[in-house]
């Protein structure tokens, strides 16, 4: 089930996964931050869905304001118990991921296909 695309993101529902496609280049303005944040809250209680896959391709640069949202998606997810991976990730923001040490926090993969298969493995208990 593909979900009507936004203008910062678009979201695919494929068997249980969301796929969430960051369309901005920069994600530097405090509405769409609150609006990034508030969907991917949204995602982590959403009947049906059983983990996200957030494809970072076209992002280039990211406020650290951002970092904060993720961080609570991350807790979120964590408590419902549902994998989440992010993909496609330039190197100048894993950078940050790195120097922050978020990089502990979250599952990060080269491609869409990779993060997809380590999200239909079975979740260790």
């Amino acid at each position: 089930m593909i979900q009507p695309k936004r203008d910062h993101y678009s979201i695919e529902l494929r068997d249980g996964i969301a796929i969430v496609e960051i369309e901005e280049r920069r994600i530097l303005d405090e509405g769409i931050i609150q609006e990034m944040g508030a969907i991917l809250f949204e995602l982590t209680e959403r009947q049906g869905v059983r983990a996200v896959l957030l494809d970072w391709s076209k992002v280039t640069f990211v406020s650290s304001a951002f970092f904060g949202k993720l961080i609570t998606f991350d807790k979120k997810m964590k408590a419902t118990r549902r994998k989440h991976v992010f993909t496609a990730v330039c190197t100048e923001i894993y950078e940050s991921f790195l120097l922050t040490h978020l990089y502990r926090m979250f599952e990060f993969k080269e491609t869409k296909e990779e993060g997809l298969e380590f999200l239909r493995q079975p979740q260790l208990t």
